[in-house]
């Protein structure tokens, strides 16, 4: 009887091992994605059954070609070639988990395609770039360098599309200190044109938020919708008002802040 039992439980062995093996285990929905594979297997549309997934380069820089058990479709991406996908699960209430195509871009300039498939056809959801959180309750946040600084964007699954939703802010959270060489003035509000307070020379500051909503035209006359920004401060005094970006990137009036690209 013994003998029995031990034959049945290699036997046993022997099966798992098997299935194992004709069946590999799925990829792990990533929260915080921080590696990348050129394939894998998942289960994307909630069948109770692992779709296989690749990964190749197209006939171009930075182009890809995405496949889900066979299903094609071609992304493109502006500054690198895609070096993987992770598998994210954007919402837990449904039964769908999404592929993330992930290219690292220059100066860690992140980009991601992020891809939806219902079993029939791939669909693409929208384009993140830098660190998003895919933390599975229908909203992806999303943070993003802006010089001295990190933006938090939020992102919302919309359910009847199938697509991510930019949800922007009026005003973004800074929360940074900076240093003011020689004094320079605080406007009331974003018209520029009733000066509240200036800042004392070597006197700190506090960053509180940021209005990145303006486009102004740059020097050579290009559309620039970064160094024109309003940041909102508050002075050593005690006093709040508003500032151009291009005033705290003037390094003979502001330092301490760190900006890099």
């Amino acid at each position: 009887m013994r003998k029995i039992v031990r034959i049945s439980f290699f036997l046993f062995c022997a099966i798992i091992l098997a299935a194992a093996y004709a069946y590999p285990a799925g990829l792990t929905p990533q929260t915080n994605p921080t590696y990348f594979v050129m394939s894998g297997n998942a289960d994307l549309d909630g069948d109770g059954r692992p779709e296989s997934i690749t990964l190749a380069p197209g006939g171009t820089f930075g182009e890809f070609i995405l496949s889900v058990d066979g299903v094609k479709t071609v992304g493109m991406f502006d500054f690198d070639a895609a070096d993987g996908f992770a598998v994210v699960d954007i919402s837990t209430a449904d039964a769908y988990r999404e592929i993330a195509v992930h290219a690292p871009g220059p100066s860690d300039d992140d980009e991601y395609l992020v891809y939806s498939f219902d079993g029939a056809s791939l669909k693409e959801m929208g384009r993140l770039a830098r660190w998003p959180t895919f933390s599975g309750n229908g909203i992806v946040l999303v943070d993003n360098w802006m010089g001295f600084w990190l933006i938090k964007d939020k992102y919302v699954l919309d359910t009847s599309t199938r697509t991510l939703r930019h949800i922007p802010q009026d005003l973004y959270y800074v929360g940074v200190e900076g240093h003011a060489i020689k004094s320079f003035p605080v406007y009331r509000t974003r018209s520029g044109s009733e000066v509240i307070a200036n800042t004392r020379p070597d006197s700190v500051f506090l960053v509180l938020a940021c209005d990145t909503s303006p486009t102004c035209l740059n020097a050579y006359g290009d559309a620039d919708d970064y160094s024109c920004d309003w940041y909102l401060i508050k002075t050593v005094t005690g006093l709040v008002g508003w500032v151009r970006c291009e005033t705290l990137m003037d390094y003979e009036t502001v330092d301490g802040l760190t900006w890099a690209d």
